[in-house]
């Protein structure tokens, strides 16, 4: 029997050329490297991910906060609007005496 032969009593095993036990070599390093690759680059954006939403949830904080402040600052421009049309409305008034 010659090397590129297969058995004939067929005993239960595959002869593959020797070329074939490097290109599949090469594809398990390649199916490794490649499933590596994937792994790095999913938690690198996981990690981004998980910053971008700390960083959502301090802004949300913050615009709570400020909502706060605004309804405030709102509350004290309408006073003081009151108070000049009050006071444009008494020297209106004066001006016709």
């Amino acid at each position: 029997m010659s090397k590129d032969e297969l058995p004939s009593d067929g005993g239960g095993y595959v002869v593959l050329p020797k070329r074939v036990s490097f290109l599949v070599a090469t594809a398990v390093v390649a199916q490794i490297g490649g499933g590596m690759w994937f792994a790095a680059k999913s938690e690198a954006r996981i990690d981004a991910l998980d910053a971008e939403r700390t960083r959502s949830v301090g802004r949300l904080d913050s615009l709570d906060r400020d909502r706060d402040r605004i309804v405030r600052l709102e509350e004290q421009v309408r006073l003081q609007t009151d108070i000049l049309r009050e006071i444009k409305a008494r020297l209106d008034q004066a001006a016709r005496h």
